[in-house]
């Protein structure tokens, strides 16, 4: 991911801003996706 837009977080943090694209997906479809994307690293801290 480079140069992602990121959000500044009411207490100073900021975090980049990401979409998975799941909108019109079914939610075993997102189940799948977000299992898949912690399987390979994703980080959600």
């Amino acid at each position: 991911m480079a140069n992602p837009t990121v959000i500044k977080l009411q207490d100073g943090n900021v975090m980049p801003q990401l979409g998975l694209g799941v909108w019109q997906a079914s939610n075993e479809e997102v189940i799948t996706a977000i299992q898949k994307a912690l399987e390979v690293g994703l980080s959600l801290d």
